[in-house]
């Protein structure tokens, strides 16, 4: 399917319109409490696939999150995303890492665990999917991380008011050059 077909599909509310073969694309935002457990380990499984995300304590993180997204394509998962709130741990070395601990205390929410299965990307699925994950949190002070060569995600930050915030450094999973992202 083509982007301009698949983003045809969804609506301002980023449910689909039926198609004649019933098939589509469905973006569902929520809080966890508001999906099926299996949808949640779904959830997991695909963010597993990425090897971005450490998977011991994954699902619970993915219950206590404020607010999930999730994309189908008919009854497979094809996407996800997430606001959530970070480890204290992990928030604290993230800008201590990027050289401006003074400023955790502003960006108290992270957006986080995006992936979109490779043969969905370019499509404008996740710039979607954000948008509607970040609906309703305009006044809250947000942050995200990626990778210095990744490109794909900065584009779509930058789309939504996010900057670079801080120094790079180096990550602990890919040993990778790190991006501090935050939109206050």
């Amino acid at each position: 399917m083509r982007a301009s077909e698949l983003l045809k599909k969804i609506n301002e509310k980023g449910i689909t319109k039926p198609d004649n073969n019933a098939s589509g694309i469905n973006i569902k935002v929520g809080m966890p409490s508001e999906f099926d457990r299996n949808e949640l380990k779904r959830m997991k499984k695909l963010l597993v696939s990425g090897q971005e995300v450490v998977r011991r304590g994954l699902l619970l993180q993915i219950e206590r999150a404020p607010r999930i997204g999730l994309v189908y394509d008919g009854n497979s998962l094809i996407a996800a995303g997430a606001i959530k709130k970070p480890r204290e741990s992990y928030h604290t070395k993230v800008f201590t890492k990027a050289g401006i601990p003074e400023l955790q205390k502003e960006y108290s929410l992270e957006i986080g665990w995006l992936f979109t299965k490779p043969e969905y990307r370019k499509q404008g699925i996740m710039n979607r999917l954000l948008s509607q994950l970040l609906h309703g949190y305009k006044a809250v002070g947000l942050f995200a991380t990626t990778a210095e060569k990744n490109m794909t995600p900065q584009r779509i930050l930058t789309r939504h008011g996010f900057k670079t915030i801080g120094k790079p450094y180096v990550g602990e999973l890919s040993g990778r050059n790190i991006f501090l992202w935050g939109r206050a």
